[in-house]
């Protein structure tokens, strides 16, 4: 009961981000709470000492882990330059295909174009050809 207690203590310290309260914690707090429960003082104080400390920076990492997971979203933070490529490359196709239906857009108004143009010619000459 007392080892959870001063896991749950040390839990604490380490997740607010306090890392020099968890190291005191750790250092000289932790090894009395195992003491009773281990009934040896040397092994009780290597092995609080130990288990806080080890434990306090791994409940750290987690903490900010966990804080980075939240700014972020999961795969910005796992793969934050592939994903930006993939961002870049969707607007270089994106701007790609625009400029591509811009460039039919003018060449089918331009077919268009010739093609009336074309016809009226031929009429022309041919009214004219029929006159003559």
């Amino acid at each position: 009961m007392t080892l959870a207690l001063a896991s749950f203590l040390d839990f604490l310290f380490a997740f607010f981000c306090l890392p020099f309260l968890d190291f005191l914690f750790a250092f000289f707090c932790l090894p009395f709470f195992c003491l009773p429960f281990f009934c040896l003082p040397f092994l009780g104080f290597f092995l609080g000492f130990f288990l806080g400390f080890f434990l306090g920076f791994f409940l750290a990492f987690l903490r900010s882990f966990f804080l980075a997971f939240l700014r972020s979203s999961f795969l910005a933070f796992f793969f934050p330059s592939s994903l930006a490529a993939r961002i870049r490359s969707l607007r270089r196709v994106l701007r790609t295909s625009r400029r591509a239906l811009r460039a039919l857009r003018l060449a089918s108004s331009a077919s268009a174009s010739f093609s009336s143009d074309s016809s009226s010619w031929r009429s022309a000459s041919s009214i004219a050809s029929s006159r003559s």
